[in-house]
């Protein structure tokens, strides 16, 4: 299954950047891709998730790739750009940490990732993705954390750790921002853009 949402400004013709989401162990991707759908939306993004059926699903998150890849497969069939369309992953808590070997994989196969999204995160699967996976222009792709100063999943100071991973790795372009709250996926830490584009530069990535 895949489910699709696109802004109001979507042309068809025109390359569009997608949030591809994934959930937490077996649990749907397309239901956690409601909490980011908003937001997405009114940064002009489309969001994207694709599920297995339930006889193929592992603990390990390791059907999420073939998910993905079949359905970018079937969307362009029926819309060929969306083979050009730039493509960021992203998720919340276990979400988080398939975001970083989805978008391992997805750049392994040729799709060009500008950011991931790892909200309530506390392992650094970007740096596994990287290494296991070798996609070309890894390291240049924007890391985004979100952190609750009150999560006690994935604490402060476990996404301090991540954060300072992904820099030994060779990732250069991680940031850390905290909320207050908890282990909760943070609004607008979603559509947050990136100094880049808050100094006024052009720049296609909001991570």
């Amino acid at each position: 299954r895949v489910a699709l949402a696109v802004p109001q400004s979507f042309n068809p013709q025109k390359s569009c950047p997608v949030l591809v989401i994934s959930n937490t162990e077996t649990y749907s991707n397309i239901d956690a891709m409601q909490q980011f759908k908003d937001a997405a939306l009114a940064e002009d993004w489309a969001v994207m998730a694709a599920d297995a059926v339930e006889a193929d699903k592992n603990k390990e998150g390791g059907f999420r790739y073939p998910c993905a890849g079949a359905a970018f497969d079937y969307l362009i069939a029926g819309l060929p750009m969306v083979k050009y369309w730039p493509v960021a992953c992203g998720g919340h808590s276990g979400g988080a940490k398939n975001s970083g070997f989805l978008a391992g994989e997805l750049g392994r196969e040729g799709h060009r990732i500008i950011g991931i999204l790892m909200m309530g995160c506390n392992w650094d699967t970007a740096s596994v993705a990287y290494r296991r996976y070798a996609p070309p222009g890894f390291l240049a792709v924007p890391v985004f954390l979100s952190s609750g100063a009150s999560d006690t999943i994935a604490t402060p100071g476990h996404h301090e750790r991540v954060r300072d991973s992904l820099r030994a790795s060779g990732f250069q372009k991680v940031r850390l921002e905290s909320f207050d709250g908890a282990h909760v996926v943070y609004q607008p830490h979603i559509g947050e853009r990136s100094e880049e584009r808050r100094v006024g530069k052009e720049c296609r990535s909001r991570w």
